[in-house]
């Protein structure tokens, strides 16, 4: 009965519900046969006049009782049930005296009545089970569940027969299994004998057909691996067509049509129930899983870029809208905002943050050369150059200089100077080292087009005048120094003069102004000794030393053709 009731319970998981799932989906479906063994379970429970109703009956009825007596009874009673045989009379010698057959699903089992009213009867009634009940021993308390008065509502005094009990808690186990999605591992014997490596054909044949597993095999290979309702499934696949994501306007039904026709998947691999989507293969399945899982990975990453571009929005609003709170007054400004600190932020805004920084260094020193005169700017200019040429090269070297441009000291005999040969770009005493090393006094005096070595009554000899156009180079120390040599492009006209320290970032930037503006861009050599020729003789190389003068006087001494002492 136990294993009658279990198959039954097969059949109504994997047989029966499935096809009639199938029908009334309205699927196309060619039923598939399989025995039924309900007709065999009920023969057991059922009441008036199944087995153990009539034995529970036999049980509990008063006066002279016996097995034999309860099977004529059942005899009389299931005679013409197909499942149920039993001796027809004294002549039939088909099966034993006092015996009856089941016709079980998976084979005839011939039944022995003797003692089954005995074994039926239970005689322990509820009062001497609640006796026990209520000891104080532990162990006898337990053993003894049914005699709690709290669960008697309802029940009779007598207690139930073992059969009765035996039917009801099949139907309980029934009813928990049906609560639960089972998986079912079918094991078959290969022989009687226990024996390795023996089959029984016969036997194996047997089991199979009995245990109904050719009809379950038929219904799984014609039926559909996957379920799903018409709602359930849009929801999930939705994803996997532009047409039906992110919005569709028309019935699920076309929208779970769409998403087929979509990935390329024909007719004949699913069908529309009334309430469900069918599909017959896995590999669809698998397909449409395959398909989701790319599309979520796809839609994820657009949900993340859409996610972080607000957050950097979001930054950015923050950050522009506190850039303008911190330059709201920078027109009123006297240092037009140079001070101002710049708001914090993360690193996607410090690229961002350089672009501004520059626009508003470039617009800042618009501002301030705007209110300059164009004498201040003019200095200003040569004041940059001089700073990129010496910089944290050459020792001595103030941004914070005042450039003057005039230092030569006789304003008249410059003023005449101007009259015959323009403007003077920068003037200065000097010291000029002749060829053969002597030091002597000159005047240079710069104009747009040349430099004029004049001695010191501003008289100038022609030959001592350079054209800008013939100076290749300009060399200086790295030393607090005066020293500044004139590289000219002829070999051995170099010039060597000697200008106080300070003068010679503005000489040299104001000569390097002045030779760019004839198409005649020099560098500017900043070296601790400086090769020169003014020999006039080519090839004859000479070279500078530089070392701090031993009496620390200040000032720039030659003391010879290669050495300079600096203070």
């Amino acid at each position: 009965y136990c294993n009658e009731k279990l198959q039954q319970l097969f059949i109504e998981l994997t047989l029966k519900i499935e096809q009639d799932e199938y029908m009334s989906e309205g699927i196309q479906w060619t039923p598939v046969e399989f025995f039924n063994n309900k007709i065999i379970c009920d023969l057991v429970e059922q009441r008036p006049a199944g087995i153990v109703a009539l034995l529970d009956e036999e049980s509990i009825r008063p006066g002279d009782k016996s097995d034999l007596i309860w099977l004529e009874k059942l005899t009389q009673a299931l005679a013409t049930h197909k499942h149920f045989k039993a001796k027809k009379g004294p002549s039939d010698k088909s099966m034993p005296e006092g015996c009856f057959m089941l016709v079980h699903y998976a084979g005839d089992v011939t039944y022995t009545v003797n003692g089954f009213l005995e074994r039926n009867t239970d005689t322990l009634f509820k009062d001497l089970s609640r006796l026990m009940f209520t000891s104080k021993n532990k162990i006898l308390k337990e053993s003894f569940p049914e005699g709690d008065e709290s669960t008697w509502a309802g029940a009779s005094k007598r207690p139930p027969t073992a059969g009765k009990a035996f039917v009801d808690s099949m139907k309980a186990m029934i009813e928990l299994l049906n609560t639960k999605i089972p998986s079912y591992v079918r094991c078959i014997k290969p022989n009687h004998k226990k024996a390795a490596k023996t089959v029984d054909d016969e036997l194996l044949k047997h089991q199979v057909k009995y245990l109904g597993l050719v009809e379950n095999v038929r219904v799984r290979r014609a039926g559909f691996c996957f379920r799903e309702t018409k709602k359930d499934f849009f929801w999930r696949y939705k994803m996997l067509s532009p047409k039906t994501y992110p919005r569709w306007n028309g019935n699920v039904e076309d929208g779970c049509r769409t998403v087929f026709d979509e990935l390329g998947i024909r007719e004949e691999a699913y069908q529309m129930g009334k309430t469900k989507v069918f599909i017959k293969n896995p590999t669809t399945v698998f397909k449409l899983e395959e398909e989701r899982d790319n599309k979520i990975e796809e839609i994820v990453t657009r949900l993340q870029v859409a996610w972080r571009l607000f957050r950097i929005r979001r930054e950015i609003k923050a950050y522009y809208t506190d850039l303008v709170k911190s330059f709201a007054s920078v027109a009123n400004d006297p240092h037009w905002g140079n001070n101002i600190k710049w708001p914090k932020h993360g690193p996607v805004l410090d690229q961002a943050e350089l672009m501004l920084k520059r626009i508003f260094k470039n617009w800042w020193a618009r501002k301030m050369v705007g209110s300059l005169t164009s004498e201040q700017q003019e200095s200003w200019r040569v004041k940059l150059l001089a700073h990129g040429f010496f910089e944290g090269k050459k020792k001595g070297f103030n941004m914070k200089e005042p450039f003057h441009l005039h230092y030569s000291g006789n304003a008249d005999a410059l003023k005449t100077f101007e009259l015959t040969n323009g403007p003077s770009l920068f003037d200065a005493a000097v010291t000029k080292l002749s060829r053969k090393g002597k030091p002597a006094p000159r005047v240079v005096l710069l104009t747009k087009s040349t430099l004029y070595k004049a001695d010191t009554k501003f008289n100038i000899n022609p030959r001592r005048s350079i054209d800008l156009v013939t100076l290749r180079a300009v060399s200086v120390s790295t030393v607090k120094d005066g020293v500044v040599v004139l590289h000219s492009k002829v070999d051995g006209m170099d010039v060597v003069l000697g200008l106080e320290s300070k003068l010679v970032p503005e000489f040299v930037a104001r000569l390097y102004v002045a030779c760019r503006d004839i198409d005649n861009k020099i560098p500017v050599q900043v070296t601790e000794t400086i090769p020169y020729n003014n020999t006039c003789k080519p090839a004859q190389k000479r070279e500078f030393k530089f070392v701090p003068n031993p009496a620390g006087v200040a000032g720039t001494v030659f003391k010879s053709p290669a050495l300079v002492w600096y203070a």
